[in-house]
């Protein structure tokens, strides 16, 4: 995942798995007896969000059950996509950063 987030770094956060850019958590990872979560993603791009569908919770997470194989490559784009949408808001914020 951090090879997808460029000063990216994975570290514990408040007991949590993430990845850290710039010392703030910008994308959490919990790994859960049934499956593996990403929260909170935002909306995507169509592209991607078509892609993650069948993964989406109702809440705004991606849940990847341990059932199935771990789609590594959707995960890496999911992780790109979403980091890029958050410095988007964090540079319209004015560099103020973005919370989540």
């Amino acid at each position: 995942m951090t090879d997808e987030v460029p000063g990216g770094e994975l570290r514990m956060r408040s007991g949590m798995p993430g990845v850290l850019v710039g010392g703030r958590c910008a994308l959490p990872i919990a790994g859960w007896k049934k499956h593996i979560g990403l929260s909170p993603v935002p909306v995507l791009h169509d592209s991607v969000e078509a892609g993650i569908a069948p993964y989406r919770s109702k809440t705004d997470a991606v849940v990847f059950p341990h059932t199935g194989p771990v789609p590594y490559g959707l995960i890496r784009r999911v992780t790109a996509v979403a980091l890029e949408l958050r410095a988007n808001r964090a540079e319209d914020s004015g560099g103020r950063g973005v919370a989540g």
